[in-house]
Order: C-alpha cells, then sequence, then structure tokens
C-alpha cells in the first residue's frame, strides 16, 4: 500500500459535502487512498475496477450507453441469475460519489414465468454514518417478468447527491417467481463489511414486506445478507 502520510485530512481541507481537496496533487491522493482501501479489503478487485466504479459515470447515450449496477463486481462471471422468492424486499448498495441525474432503471428477465411481476425502487441511507436505508425516493413501479430474455426498463428523473449510499430494491411480485439476472455474492464488494464469524462478507440487506407499493420509509428489522441479489442498473442523464 503507498504512503500518504503527506495527506492531511483536516476539516480545513476536505469538504464533508463532496470531499473535495483544495490542490490537484491532494484529490488524486484521495482517489488513490479508497482505491487502496476497497484493494486491501477484497484483492480480487483491481485499482481500475474501485475507480471506475465509485468515481467516474458516463453521462447520456453517446457515443455509447452505459448502465451502472447496484453493488461493485470485480468481473462478467460476477454476473450469474436467481430465482427470488416473495415477500422479501432486498436492498443493494449504490455508492453515489459523483452525484448526478438518473434516467433509467433496469432488471433482467432470464427465465419469465406466466403473470410474474416484480417492483424497482431507490431508498436513500440514514446519514453518512447509519448506513441503513431510510426514505424512499423512487418507486418506479411494477414491471412484467412473464417473458424470457427480456430487459425491463423504466424511464424516472431521479437527483443523486453526491457522497451518499443509495439503495436499490426489489420485490418479487409472489404469483410466480422469475429467474433474474443477479451479482454472485463470491464477486460483490462487500461494503456492509463482515461478520464476526469471519465468513460472511455481507453485501445487501434484507427485511420481510408484503407486496405493493413500496413504504415512504424502509421497514425496520432488516438484516445483513451475504447472497446473491437482483441485478439493477441505472443510467445518468446528467
Amino acid at each position: 500500500m503507498k504512503d500518504y502520510s503527506d495527506l492531511n485530512l483536516t476539516p480545513n481541507l476536505v469538504s464533508q459535502d463532496s470531499l473535495a481537496v483544495r490542490t490537484d496533487s491532494g484529490k488524486q491522493n484521495i482517489v488513490n487512498l479508497v482505491s487502496d482501501i476497497v484493494q486491501n479489503l477484497n484483492p480480487n478487485i483491481s485499482s481500475k475496477t474501485v475507480l471506475d466504479g465509485i468515481m467516474f459515470k458516463h453521462v447520456g447515450t453517446t457515443p455509447f450507453e452505459a448502465f451502472y449496477a447496484a453493488g461493485l463486481m470485480t468481473s462478467n462471471s460476477s454476473l450469474t441469475s436467481s430465482t427470488f422468492g416473495a415477500g422479501t424486499l432486498r436492498a443493494m448498495p449504490f455508492l453515489s460519489t459523483r452525484g448526478g441525474v438518473i434516467d433509467r432503471i433496469m432488471c433482467r428477465v432470464v427465465t419469465g414465468t406466466p403473470s410474474a411481476e416484480f417492483r424497482m425502487g431507490i431508498y436513500q441511507s440514514t446519514s453518512q454514518t447509519n448506513l441503513y436505508p431510510n426514505n424512499l425516493i423512487l418507486d418506479a413501479g411494477t414491471f412484467d417478468a412473464s417473458v424470457s430474455g427480456t430487459t425491463r426498463i423504466g424511464t424516472i428523473d431521479v437527483a443523486l447527491q453526491s457522497n451518499l449510499l443509495y439503495w436499490f430494491v426489489y420485490v418479487n411480485g409472489g404469483t410466480a417467481n422469475p429467474n433474474i439476472r443477479d451479482v454472485d455474492s463470491d464477486d460483490a464488494f462487500n461494503m456492509l463489511g463482515v461478520g464476526t464469524d469471519f465468513v460472511s462478507a455481507y453485501n445487501s440487506i434484507g427485511v420481510d414486506l408484503t407486496y405493493g407499493t413500496l413504504p415512504a420509509t424502509f421497514p425496520t428489522g432488516g438484516t445483513l445478507a451475504a447472497l446473491d441479489r437482483p441485478m439493477i442498473a441505472v443510467r445518468f442523464s446528467k
């Protein structure tokens, strides 16, 4: 790990809202520091993966279109698929370092089931030191999951603040259980730490929920999980 002894993280140098360091060298040191911290937590994640995942977001559809999923993944092998049962609101962390406006939200139906549907949404964390999901900022509505090999995309208009943790959520309709593209737990960044058993690397939160309109406040009683989770991704317009 590099030497960061020259990086003075005092309140007068770093803005809590933007983490904007007043010198160019300081800004680069912040980027390098975050990268090295994440690599020490999970050596399988490269510096490029870390920097791309938390700092840089492509905006718009030209010259290409990019969607960004909740949770950091180490490789394409992270993308598998799972069948998720009803009655659980599954929340995956999305670190909004840059901030910006998102205009699309999507999820992939790998194997559809007749009459199946699901809901997607976004919650904001309670604070920078209490990461539990709190206020609902988006209920994207219901999406059909009856047809195999389809990507369900919702049109939205949501402004994300910088340096906040958001939660992309998925809940199955319950009448049928489709197979959904997911992020494999073995390759997901354990943003929520590890358990006292040093076996579980937590990547999400699950809580009991009856299917319907998403509640204005995330339900209490959620538990940390180290499981495969639905892959939900968004596109930035600004």
